[in-house]
C-alpha cells in the first residue's frame, strides 16, 4: 500500500497497485503546472487509487479540451492527472508519495521541449515527445 498527500496534508490518498514506470515530462504545460524542470509522474490504475481525507479539498482544472490536472485547493500541490478518454488511468505525481518507494525513474518525455537552462545528465532515454516516438 502507498500513501501520500499534498503539502499542507489536508489530501491524503492511497494506492494499492502496481506503479507504471516513472516517467519525467519536460512538456511546457507540465513545466507550467509544476513550477519546474518537469513533472515526475507515473501511471497508476484509478481502481486502486483512493481519497482517504480531503476528497473535497481536491480541485480539478482542464488544461487543454479532456484533460484535468488534479491539485490540492489549500496548498496547490499537484496530485495527479487524466485524461477523460483513459477514466481507467491516472497520471500520479511521485512526488506527493509519502511512502518510499524503489522504483526510479525510467525516461524523459518530450525532452525536446526541456527548458533551455535544464541538463540531462543522468543517462536515462530521452524521447522527442512521447514515448512511442523517436528518440532525442
Amino acid at each position: 500500500m502507498l500513501k501520500g498527500s499534498c503539502l499542507c496534508g489536508g489530501v491524503q490518498y492511497e494506492y494499492d497497485g502496481t506503479l507504471g514506470p516513472i516517467v519525467m515530462c519536460h512538456c511546457s504545460q507540465c513545466r507550467r503546472a509544476q513550477g519546474s524542470a518537469h513533472a515526475t509522474n507515473s501511471p497508476v490504475e484509478a481502481a486502486h487509487f483512493r481519497f482517504v481525507a480531503g476528497r473535497a479539498l481536491v480541485k480539478e482544472f482542464e488544461s487543454k479540451p479532456g484533460k484535468q490536472r488534479a491539485f490540492c485547493r489549500e496548498c496547490g500541490s499537484p496530485l495527479y492527472s487524466r485524461l477523460d478518454s483513459k477514466p481507467e488511468l491516472l497520471r500520479l505525481r511521485i512526488g506527493t508519495l509519502t511512502t518510499a518507494i524503489d522504483a526510479r525513474p525510467a525516461y524523459h518525455i518530450f525532452a525536446a521541449s526541456a527548458a533551455e537552462w535544464y541538463e540531462f545528465t543522468d543517462g536515462l532515454p530521452r524521447y522527442a515527445e512521447r514515448e512511442d516516438g523517436p528518440l532525442v
